[in-house]
């Protein structure tokens, strides 16, 4: 599937979705089949080529756990609400095992 077709899906039924690389053919996702989401959740799938560092201000702690599993980057997480500040800046090109500290509202 195509990160277009997924993305027209997601929006329908009130979801959020995130690429995670460059390409536009999904080659995985972070959420497993028959998990239970509520409108406005994200979904991140990962299209395989470069990763850059989004923006994760505002991210909760599952986006970030749906963001390492898919894009294979180590999070040192520290907090318990959402993304108040992230050790790379949004747009920092990401290598898989590369460790990144996000520091959530407590």
């Amino acid at each position: 599937m195509t990160v277009a077709q997924a993305s027209a899906k997601a929006k329908k039924i009130g979801l959020n979705l995130v690429k995670i690389g460059e390409k536009d053919k999904i080659t995985a996702q972070g959420i497993k089949s028959g998990e239970k989401l509520e409108s406005g959740d994200k979904i991140f799938v990962y299209t395989s080529g470069k990763i850059n560092c989004p923006d994760m201000k505002g991210w909760s702690f599952n986006d970030l756990h749906q963001f390492s599993d898919v894009s294979g980057v180590k999070l040192s997480i520290k907090g318990t609400e959402t993304v108040a500040s992230q050790s790379v800046a949004k747009g920092t090109e990401l290598k898989s095992g590369e460790k990144i500290k996000v520091n959530l509202k407590e």
